[in-house]
């Protein structure tokens, strides 16, 4: 599970990935090989599966790039 910024959700709908700093949490554990991820605003509204490529706690850059849009 990935929480994103509601600014960042709004992009995801029309088709960006989530880059950094959009991303406000990443749930420990996960498998960057295999892990499909539900991206999630801050009052638990779903936006979309992905997939994690960037560091969560970058300054820019790509986090999570887009599987399915859900939004």
């Amino acid at each position: 599970r990935v929480t994103i910024a509601e600014n960042a959700a709004e992009e995801v709908a029309e088709g960006a990935p989530v880059y950094a700093p959009g991303v406000l949490d990443v749930d420990e554990g996960v498998d960057r090989e295999t892990d499909l991820l539900a991206c999630y605003t801050p009052d638990g509204a779903v936006v979309c599966l992905g997939r994690l490529v960037g560091d969560p706690d970058a300054e820019r850059g790509e986090v999570v790039r887009l599987e399915r849009v859900l939004i």
